[in-house]
């Protein structure tokens, strides 16, 4: 069962998408899913709507979040930025942890590219779990390729063009908040499962920022799932959602052994 959903945040709300059973003996583990640049709740390709179905499959509910500005969120561009997006997960999770179709010592949380970055910023909310699919988890990513610096400097704002022919506007915030979070070490101490999901042929956050990621994380209860022949959206941009679902099952199938 799907519901739409808005979380008060604030002075506006946060809107999602419940994926629940209808059905159950018990309450349900959960996960919420964390969009990544420029996107919105559905994913890239509607690869979240796809992975949440499996999810549901699974017996694991989940709630897809709009961020800031994105999808039908009415809060301003102007804040858009990766310090908002943690705001609005960590006011999601809170919600999430409330519902009374929903184990509050089972929630974790999957982001996918900015949002994989969002999910493991977001590990001081002490998730369950926490998967990051194709996610932007380097240390250093404050400079972005294709942005009008001299715009920035003159009008405080840039036209940034989409991989699906969107064009976006991005505030000098953006940037600024992408270097306030490179000092946020909240992930070295998290030491709570942790999956990170590498897609092969990935062109846009490379392979090797996951996996050298797993190879210096320090934490017991790290993993790794490589999907080959897959690209950033797991091939969901295509229409074809074979790498998509095999993604979903391994990642559910990794979840499983954490919740039940």
């Amino acid at each position: 069962m799907e519901k739409r959903v808005f979380i008060k945040m604030d002075d506006y709300y946060i809107p999602g998408i419940f994926c629940v059973a209808e059905k159950r003996e018990k309450k349900s583990p959960a996960v919420i899913l964390c969009h990544g640049f420029l996107s919105y709740k559905e994913g890239d390709g509607f690869m979240f709507n796809k992975m949440a179905s499996v999810l549901l499959d699974h017996g694991i509910a989940s709630l897809r979040i709009d961020f800031c500005s994105m999808g039908e969120n009415r809060n301003n561009r102007q804040e858009y930025g990766i310090l908002q997006m943690l705001r609005e997960v960590e006011c999601a999770y809170n919600w999430l942890l409330k519902q009374e179709e929903i184990d509050e010592d089972k929630v974790g949380l999957i982001g996918h590219s900015l949002g994989g970055r969002v999910a493991a910023l977001s590990s001081s909310l002490n998730p369950c779990c926490i998967v990051s699919l194709n996610g932007a988890l380097q240390n250093k990513m404050s400079s972005m390729k294709n942005v009008n610096q001299d715009d920035l400097n003159k009008q405080g704002y840039t036209i940034v063009h989409t991989s699906d022919n969107r064009s976006e506007l991005l505030y000098q915030k953006f940037f600024d908040d992408l270097k306030q979070a490179e000092e946020i070490n909240a992930i070295n101490n998290y030491r709570k499962p942790f999956l990170i999901v590498v897609g092969e042929k990935d062109p846009t956050v490379l392979p090797k920022v996951g996996l050298d990621f797993y190879d210096s994380y320090e934490n017991e209860k790290k993993d790794l799932l490589v999907i080959s022949d897959a690209n950033h959206t797991f091939n969901a941009k295509t229409g074809d959602y074979t790498k998509t679902l095999e993604m979903s099952e391994k990642v559910s199938d990794w979840l499983e052994n954490i919740f039940f």
